[in-house]
């Protein structure tokens, strides 16, 4: 009794700091995410820093050499540049110092695991010290249990599962090899196309030779299951006897790949549809352009935009230019 006793406080200790040592990872995993929020968000104001940097030195090379005051407004913003930077590395270096307490953490519980095995458990249980912790704590507590005087402390081995003779492959059903039998041979598939050298025009009809090519293949696919599933009575299938079965799992897997293929359909008619909008907005782009080229009179010279006031930002012009 005392040494069940002793082994079940020593599990329950083990227990105690495996909860610990998974609280204290847990905070850390707090903390660890904290800090990568922090880093990024500094990192974002340093952009922000930088582009602002950018802007100012663009203005001031664009006004001939600015003045004091901007020169003073640079000096500030590389000063917080230098902080932002000096926080990035800060915060760099305590990602790493965590990095390696972890590390240490779980040395830490490895010891712990490897410890309550104990030099008492054994020899059955020593193939289980490969696997994880949890597997060498199971194999400690089923070596340290009582057992009856006539019964053995190792765990009996498995018997191997005798070896099951490989099926052979079922036998298509009468119905399904007089439909495969009444099938068409496919097209041949589309010439290959050097991409490298074909021009634009032959690209677009290799494109178009597939999409009809893959539409072709979905239709005999069509075909096929129409010549399968046409003479099926369905009212029966119910009571369908146990030499149907296979022919019933075969067209239930038929019938998924049916609905398979008209998904992949589905989305090929949508690529093409999408490659068509797109060949009609350009023709509609190029069609107002033509348009507004034979509008303009043929000595006439577009309009400036009018020049935005010295107080209004220069954007205003764009703007006009998008309302006229």
């Amino acid at each position: 009794m005392s040494s069940s006793d002793s082994s079940v406080s020593d599990v329950g200790l083990v227990q105690n700091l495996l909860r610990e040592q998974t609280e204290e990872i847990q905070r850390l995993h707090g903390e660890l995410d904290g800090k990568e929020q922090l880093v990024q968000a500094i990192t974002a104001r340093l952009e922000e820093t930088v582009d602002q940097l950018d802007r100012l030195q663009r203005q001031g090379n664009s006004r001939g050499g600015g003045g004091g005051a901007s020169a003073g407004g640079i000096k500030e913003i590389l000063d917080s540049q230098q902080a932002v930077a000096q926080r990035v590395d800060e915060s760099l270096q305590y990602w790493e110092g965590t990095a390696g307490y972890f590390e240490q953490i779980l040395e830490r519980l490895n010891e712990i695991a490897r410890s309550s095995t104990g030099p008492g458990v054994s020899s059955s249980a020593a193939p289980a010290s490969g696997g994880s912790s949890y597997e060498r704590m199971k194999a400690n507590l089923l070596a340290q249990s009582p057992s009856s005087p006539g019964q053995s402390t190792a765990a009996p081995s498995p018997t191997p599962a005798p070896a099951v003779p490989a099926a052979a492959a079922p036998a298509l059903p009468p119905l399904l090899m007089a439909a495969a039998a009444s099938l068409e041979t496919s097209s041949p598939p589309p010439v290959p196309v050097d991409t490298g050298l074909a021009s634009r025009e032959e690209l677009a009809e290799a494109v178009q030779t597939r999409d009809a090519y893959i539409a072709s293949l979905v239709q005999e696919a069509r075909r096929r299951d129409d010549a399968i599933f046409h003479n099926i009575e369905w009212s029966k299938l119910s009571s369908a006897p146990e030499d149907l079965r296979p022919q019933l799992v075969e067209l239930s897997k038929r019938l998924r790949e049916a609905v398979q293929r008209e998904e992949h359909a589905q989305s090929m008619e949508r690529a093409r549809l999408a490659r068509e909008q797109a060949r009609i907005d350009l023709v509609k782009q190029q069609l107002e352009a033509q348009i507004r080229r034979l509008a303009t009179p043929a000595g006439a010279t577009p309009t400036p935009a009018p020049e935005p006031p010295s107080g209004k930002p220069a954007k205003d012009s764009w703007l006009n230019r998008l309302k006229r």
